[in-house]
Protein backbone atom coordinates (compact mmCIF):
# COMPACT_ATOMS: atom_id res chain seq x y z
CA UNK A 1 0.00 0.00 0.00
CA UNK A 2 1.46 4.02 -0.90
CA UNK A 3 2.22 6.26 1.86
CA UNK A 4 -1.15 8.39 -0.01
CA UNK A 5 -3.69 4.94 0.34
CA UNK A 6 -2.17 4.54 4.12
CA UNK A 7 -3.05 8.23 4.37
CA UNK A 8 -6.47 8.30 3.41
CA UNK A 9 -6.99 4.82 5.51
CA UNK A 10 -5.26 6.10 8.56
CA UNK A 11 -7.46 10.20 8.50
CA UNK A 12 -10.33 8.58 7.28
CA UNK A 13 -10.42 6.14 10.82
CA UNK A 14 -9.74 9.39 12.92
CA UNK A 15 -12.37 11.57 11.03
CA UNK A 16 -14.84 8.65 10.79
CA UNK A 17 -16.35 10.22 13.84
CA UNK A 18 -17.21 13.10 12.05
CA UNK A 19 -17.35 15.89 14.86
CA UNK A 20 -15.92 18.97 13.50
CA UNK A 21 -18.47 22.19 14.33
CA UNK A 22 -17.34 24.65 11.66
CA UNK A 23 -19.30 25.56 8.58
CA UNK A 24 -17.66 22.54 6.78
CA UNK A 25 -18.30 18.94 8.17
CA UNK A 26 -15.41 16.92 9.41
CA UNK A 27 -16.87 14.47 6.29
CA UNK A 28 -16.72 17.56 3.72
CA UNK A 29 -13.41 18.68 5.11
CA UNK A 30 -11.87 15.04 4.89
CA UNK A 31 -13.36 14.70 1.35
CA UNK A 32 -11.83 17.50 0.07
CA UNK A 33 -8.45 16.66 1.74
CA UNK A 34 -8.83 12.80 0.24
CA UNK A 35 -9.39 14.24 -3.15
CA UNK A 36 -6.20 16.23 -3.13
CA UNK A 37 -3.87 12.81 -1.95
CA UNK A 38 -6.33 10.65 -4.38
CA UNK A 39 -5.64 13.09 -7.17
CA UNK A 40 -1.88 13.30 -6.65
CA UNK A 41 -2.53 17.18 -6.77
CA UNK A 42 0.65 19.26 -5.07
CA UNK A 43 -1.13 21.47 -1.82
CA UNK A 44 0.63 25.27 -2.37
CA UNK A 45 1.86 25.31 0.94
CA UNK A 46 2.14 29.32 2.25
CA UNK A 47 4.46 30.22 5.12
CA UNK A 48 2.43 32.32 7.12
CA UNK A 49 5.30 34.75 7.36
CA UNK A 50 5.16 34.72 3.69
CA UNK A 51 1.65 36.32 3.98
CA UNK A 52 -1.83 35.24 5.41
CA UNK A 53 -5.10 34.67 2.93
CA UNK A 54 -6.82 37.94 1.49
CA UNK A 55 -10.38 36.61 2.47
CA UNK A 56 -11.78 34.88 5.61
CA UNK A 57 -12.74 31.42 5.37
CA UNK A 58 -11.65 27.85 5.57
CA UNK A 59 -8.57 26.59 4.99
CA UNK A 60 -5.63 23.53 5.32
CA UNK A 61 -3.31 24.58 7.73
CA UNK A 62 -0.05 22.54 9.56
CA UNK A 63 0.54 23.42 12.93
CA UNK A 64 2.40 22.45 16.07
CA UNK A 65 1.31 21.69 19.82
CA UNK A 66 4.08 21.24 21.78
CA UNK A 67 6.52 18.17 19.15
CA UNK A 68 3.25 17.15 17.90
CA UNK A 69 3.12 18.48 13.81
CA UNK A 70 -1.17 18.52 12.57
CA UNK A 71 -3.15 19.64 9.64
CA UNK A 72 -6.66 20.18 9.58
CA UNK A 73 -9.21 22.61 8.33
CA UNK A 74 -9.59 25.82 10.00
CA UNK A 75 -10.81 29.13 9.96
CA UNK A 76 -9.22 32.90 9.23
CA UNK A 77 -10.34 35.76 9.96
CA UNK A 78 -8.76 39.30 9.41
CA UNK A 79 -10.39 40.51 12.15
CA UNK A 80 -11.00 37.95 15.62
CA UNK A 81 -12.68 40.56 17.15
CA UNK A 82 -15.34 40.24 14.40
CA UNK A 83 -15.85 36.57 15.41
CA UNK A 84 -16.56 36.58 18.65
CA UNK A 85 -16.70 39.88 20.98
CA UNK A 86 -16.07 37.97 23.96
CA UNK A 87 -13.94 35.10 23.45
CA UNK A 88 -12.00 37.61 21.16
CA UNK A 89 -12.17 40.82 22.92
CA UNK A 90 -9.94 43.97 22.24
CA UNK A 91 -8.48 41.53 19.52
CA UNK A 92 -8.63 43.40 16.38
CA UNK A 93 -6.15 41.62 14.37
CA UNK A 94 -5.77 38.84 11.78
CA UNK A 95 -5.76 34.84 13.31
CA UNK A 96 -6.83 31.26 13.04
CA UNK A 97 -9.50 30.10 14.88
CA UNK A 98 -11.78 26.88 15.58
CA UNK A 99 -14.38 26.27 17.93
CA UNK A 100 -15.93 23.11 19.61
CA UNK A 101 -19.14 21.66 21.52
CA UNK A 102 -16.84 22.34 24.89
CA UNK A 103 -15.35 25.69 25.07
CA UNK A 104 -16.61 27.45 21.62
CA UNK A 105 -14.32 29.37 19.64
CA UNK A 106 -10.92 29.13 20.27
CA UNK A 107 -7.47 30.82 18.77
CA UNK A 108 -4.94 28.34 16.81
CA UNK A 109 -1.89 30.48 17.53
CA UNK A 110 0.43 28.12 16.37
CA UNK A 111 -0.37 27.60 12.25
CA UNK A 112 3.01 27.12 10.50
CA UNK A 113 1.71 26.84 6.92
CA UNK A 114 -1.84 27.31 4.88
CA UNK A 115 -3.14 26.45 1.34
CA UNK A 116 -6.49 26.93 -0.07
CA UNK A 117 -9.10 24.03 0.02
CA UNK A 118 -10.11 22.59 -3.77
CA UNK A 119 -13.24 23.23 -4.83
CA UNK A 120 -16.45 20.53 -4.23
CA UNK A 121 -16.47 17.47 -5.89
CA UNK A 122 -19.09 17.56 -8.70
CA UNK A 123 -22.34 16.07 -8.37
CA UNK A 124 -22.29 12.34 -9.55
CA UNK A 125 -18.89 12.04 -9.42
Amino acid sequence: MDNNKKAIVVLDDFFGDDKLTHDMSAREAWDCIKGLLKEQKSVEWINVKDGLPEKDGQYLVVYTFFDYKGMGVVRFSHNLHEVDEYIFDEENRPGWYESDDEVGYFERTTVTHWAKLPEFPKEGR
